[in-house]
């Protein structure tokens, strides 16, 4: 792993000593480099990403291996509490001390872009790190698992349109026809309609296969 980042990382060039972007086009691809605000970059837009655009900003090669070895960290953190039980409350005191330390992400302020800008860049150097088919697996799996964290922790409504997956929320008649059924399955008893949301077989596939 540390061998692909390096090489990674070296392969970065400096143009005129500042950071170099590549426009977005909404048709795909990019246009001529030029300087441009990050703040406005599609890989940076929201909070919570899908890693849908891969950055295309240059950083250091300190700030990337630092960037991908927080990430790392993470992610086996990830892998031991799913090992010990993933709904353990120690276990997950422990995932969200870690989380907290080494891949926070800011609500709001001066630290917002940053904070994402790390968490993305992290990703794409872990990926570019886990290229092998072998390792992917593990790779996925993980950040399946930071992935859930992080909703878990949010406003999962307004996560859920910051990734662009505007699934609906249950209507009243439909909930009503099913609330018991519901609220067995949750073993809650003050869900509404708004917990519960309609989504596409094939975007639950996961789910499916573990009958929930």
């Amino acid at each position: 792993i540390g061998l692909c980042l390096r090489m990674k990382a070296i392969s970065s060039r400096k143009k005129n000593g500042g950071t170099i972007n590549k426009k977005y086009k909404s048709s795909g691809g990019y246009r001529s480099s030029e300087i441009i605000d990050e703040s406005v970059h599609p890989a940076f837009r929201s909070r919570i990403s899908l890693y849908k655009v891969p950055p295309t900003g240059e950083i250091t090669l300190e700030q990337f291996e630092e960037y991908a070895t927080n990430r790392m960290i993470v992610l086996q953190e990830i892998a031991a509490a799913k090992s010990q039980g993933w709904d353990n409350e120690e276990v997950q005191h422990r995932l969200s001390s870690v989380i907290e330390k080494y891949l926070p992400l800011a609500q709001h302020g001066e630290n917002h872009l940053e904070t994402v800008k790390r968490d993305v860049y992290g990703h794409w150097a872990l990926k570019l790190a886990f290229s092998v088919k072998q390792d992917q697996e593990w790779f996925i799996r993980q950040e399946e698992g930071l992935l859930k964290y992080r909703l878990d922790e949010s406003n999962l409504k307004d996560a859920l349109k910051s990734i662009e997956l505007n699934y609906p929320t249950l209507s009243i008649p439909h909930f009503n026809n099913i609330e018991n059924d519901l609220k067995n399955l949750t073993n809650k008893s003050n869900v509404t309609h708004k917990d519960f949301y309609i989504v596409p077989f094939e975007d639950c596939l996961d789910l499916v296969a573990r009958r929930r």
